[in-house]
This record gives structure tokens, sequence and C-alpha cells, in this order.
């Protein structure tokens, strides 16, 4: 898989995504933008405000120049900072970039950093000069990604919330398996298919998550781009979702088919005592294998996909479903 370095995703997915990324970070002010006049992005004229050597240091930056509907103030300057590490030069920096683009565009600017990075003492939200009687001030808008819970993204609308989930899930990434980060990505996608959102903002979001925290291991990695191959598909609409949502019924059948199994293992032990171990393990365990069965049955889980995770051919499943089917008719 190439690796596509996390300031192009960044700045790619700010571009793609910019009507949705004002309404996460700026939400009060979000009306008074006219997005129909269209937005300008200034990148390269911000490299040139830009030394070489802070250049080389950014993670990710973005000039945008937007229109409002009305009010004194016609157009103002977005200027956003991602910061992933810790920078202890970083406020006077980001204080350089500011009186650079006010200087060069005598426009007003709102600045925004967004700090990625996993260290809870490094919070730049002011920068101050004071000499002889002068004293500056410059405060900026400060967004610290490690204090927010991955839940407050997950309980938002916004597709820019599960670009932010997802750069969160990238900070715990070292204590998550390969499993554990399949099932975040899946529940990303799953919550976006759910909320209905169009397609094409599903496939940015998409691009952003597949890259930007990536799996070890490559059945893991197979998986998702599986899921990733059929969304591309576009005679196909339905695919993505069948892939999905089968993903969690999957999930939670191999958890209730574990419950089961234990659950069929102990009436076993409680049979094996009164009709010999062996065969009461045997019975016990075939009995919790069926109720999974029905369960799935019940649940519309093709009998493929059953079979695949109780390791039964589908004729066994057919004849256990017809059984299940012909008790509960005589009953």
């Amino acid at each position: 898989m190439n690796i596509i370095p996390p300031d192009l995703l960044w700045k790619g997915t700010i571009e793609d995504l910019f009507p949705e990324f004002l309404a996460f970070f700026f939400p009060k002010q979000f009306a008074l933008v006219d997005f129909e006049a269209g937005f300008e992005f200034l990148d390269k004229e911000l490299q040139q405000l830009s030394s070489e050597t802070a250049s080389q240091k950014r993670v990710a930056d973005k000039l945008i120049k937007i229109r409002l509907h009305s009010g004194h103030i016609w157009h103002i300057l977005v200027h956003v900072e991602i910061q992933g590490y810790k920078d202890k030069h970083f406020s006077q920096r980001v204080y350089e970039y500011f009186y650079r683009i006010r200087d060069r565009y005598k426009l007003p600017v709102t600045t925004l950093v967004v700090l990625t990075d996993n260290n809870p003492e490094f919070r730049p939200k002011v920068y101050k000069e004071k000499v002889w009687g002068t004293e500056l001030r410059f405060k900026f808008n400060s967004y610290k990604l490690l204090d927010h819970d991955i839940t407050i993204f997950q309980n938002q609308s916004n597709p820019f919330a599960a670009v932010m989930e997802t750069a969160r899930i990238a900070l715990d990434r070292k204590k998550l398996s390969d499993k554990k980060l399949l099932d975040l990505k899946m529940g990303i996608l799953k919550r976006l298919l759910e909320r209905g959102l169009e397609r094409p903002k599903i496939r940015l979001v998409m691009n952003f998550l597949r890259f930007y925290v990536r799996f070890e291991n490559k059945e893991n990695f197979n998986k998702f781009e599986e899921v990733y191959s059929s969304f591309q598909k576009k005679d196909q609409g339905m695919g993505l979702e069948e892939l999905v949502f089968n993903y969690f019924k999957e999930q939670g059948l191999e958890e209730g088919l574990k419950e089961g199994l234990e659950k069929g293992l102990e009436q076993g032990l409680e049979q094996g005592l009164e009709q010999g171990l062996e065969q009461g393990l045997e019975q016990g365990l075939e009995q919790g294998k069926k109720e999974i069965i029905i369960n799935a049955h019940e649940e519309g889980l093709p009998f493929e996909v059953i079979a695949r995770i109780t390791k039964l051919s589908e004729n066994q499943i057919q004849k256990i479903i017809d059984t299940w089917q012909q008790n509960k008719s005589n009953h």
C-alpha cells in the first residue's frame, strides 16, 4: 500500500470537505458564510509567506478566503494549522504567519490550530511579548484532539466528525489490535450509511480513513479494501451497505457462537455427570451451535455466512432450520 503523508491527507480532506470543516469548528459563525459566492484556497501564497525552515517543520496548513453574507466585513481569511508534535516555538510561528498574512492581504484573519499530538502538556493558544512597556498578546483558536473522547465524534452527523474520529483513533493506535481497528473503521462507515450521507461525501471520508491510520495485518487491510472496492463499483449501489452490515452481523454472531458454545459446554458437563462425560459434552456443544444457527436465520443472514461462522455445511444448516421450523409448527 502506498503511504500518503498525513499533511497531504489533511490538506486534501479540508479542501474537499471545507463547508463541513467550518461547520465543525465554527458552528456559531457558519451561517454567516456565503457559500454560493465560493471560497478561494491560497496555499501557494501561504507557502511564499513562510520561511523555508518553518515550511519544513509544518505538518499541514491551509489558507482560505471566504465571503460573508453581510455586515461591514465582506471577506475574511481562515488560517488553519494541523500540528502533530510538540514545538516550543509553535505559538511564535503561528503569530508570524498571522501578521504576514494580515500584512499581505489587508483582510481580517482567524487562526485555527488543531493539535493532533499525544502530549497532554502541549497546549499552545497564545503568544505574548513584553518589552519596555510595549506588550503584545496574540490569542488563537486551539483544538486539542486528545481532550475529546471518541464518542463525541460518533454522535455527530457532520461527516467531518468522522474525519476527526479517525484522527482520534490514530492517537490510540498502539493500544489497539488490528481486529479492533477494523471494527472501528467499519463502525465509522456503518454510521455514515445509516445517516444517509451522499456517496461522494462518504468517498471523501473513506479516503482519509483508508490511509490515515493503517493496519499491520495484511488480512485486515484486504478486508477493508474489499469494502472500498465494492464502494467504487457504481453499478452496485448496495454493495457497500451489504458488506458493512453483514460484517457487524458476523461479529455479533461470532460473539453469540462463543457464548452459545460456552452455554452448551456447561449443559454438556451437567449431562455428562448423568450420561457420561464425552456424550454429554458432545450434546451440549451441538445444542449451543443450533441456537446460534436459529438466531442467525431469524436475523436474515444468508446460509453461506452462517456456514462460514459455524463451520457447518449449508445442507447441515438447512436440516437444523427445517427441524426447528417443524417443531415450532407442532407447538
